[in-house]
């Protein structure tokens, strides 16, 4: 009898992981290298722009990698932060909802180096500098909740920051961040969070305390790793 429920559990635990490992995550894990740069406390995305952008440039150059990028966020690791904001709802814009929702601000290739999937509208470009439009991305839980049909074009108060309104030109895929307690805010073990991407140009005034660096190859990413803590180690 006991031989048979341990079968039993055996069977239901591999059910559960084979179901986890096939489970579309909202971006590609496969031949993804990421790195962890703490930094020394209280510089912001604007101070440290150069000194990202050349381990980026480096990183960029090594044999086998296909995209190199940056953010302030990692799944499993970090949700970046967090942003509150007022909404008018679409079904009904006498009502004002108060948004509490996580916040990432990254370089423009980080959607391209996550694998992330555009929805609608277009990803964040190097154009989205400091003296253009400020942009966003959301995710399409964000947009379901508070945007309906037509997200793209909408604008979006963030009046903490540098930009009243922020336009919303994109739309991407959830992203499964995994069955942590994601930086404090929010366990994300079931259900996707509404989320949304800024650029670190345009989000210069954000403080950091450690970035995230991303490489997508196109071969075993940990032999990368060397050459890239020796990168990140020169330039730091």
């Amino acid at each position: 009898a006991i031989a048979c429920v341990l079968l039993i559990g055996a069977g239901l635990l591999g059910r559960s992981l084979q179901a986890l490992i096939g489970i579309d995550r909202g971006y590609d894990p496969h031949n993804l290298l990421t790195a962890r740069l703490p930094l020394p406390s209280g510089p912001t995305f604007a101070k440290s722009d150069a000194l990202l952008q050349g381990i980026r440039d480096r990183l960029q150059a090594l044999p086998g990698v296909t995209h190199a990028s940056f953010g302030n966020a990692l799944p499993l690791v970090s949700a970046g932060g967090m942003s509150g904001l007022n909404v008018r709802l679409p079904r009904d814009p006498s009502v004002v909802a108060k948004v509490q929702t996580l916040h990432r601000t990254v370089d423009p290739g980080y959607f391209a180096a996550m694998g992330l999937r555009l929805r609608s509208g277009r990803l964040l470009t190097d154009s989205d500098s400091e003296t253009s439009q400020p942009a966003l991305v959301v995710n399409k839980s964000f947009a379901d909740q508070y945007l309906g049909d037509n997200p793209i074009g909408r604008r979006l108060a963030l009046s903490l920051y540098r930009h009243a309104e922020w336009e919303i030109v994109g739309v991407v895929d959830d992203m499964k961040q995994g069955g942590l307690q994601t930086a404090g805010f929010v366990s994300t073990a079931d259900t996707a969070q509404p989320e949304m991407f800024s650029s670190h140009r345009q989000f210069g005034a954000m403080r950091l305390d450690t970035i995230f660096f991303v490489l997508r190859t196109s071969g075993e990413p940990s032999a990368l790793a060397p050459s890239g803590w020796a990168i990140v180690r020169e330039q730091a």
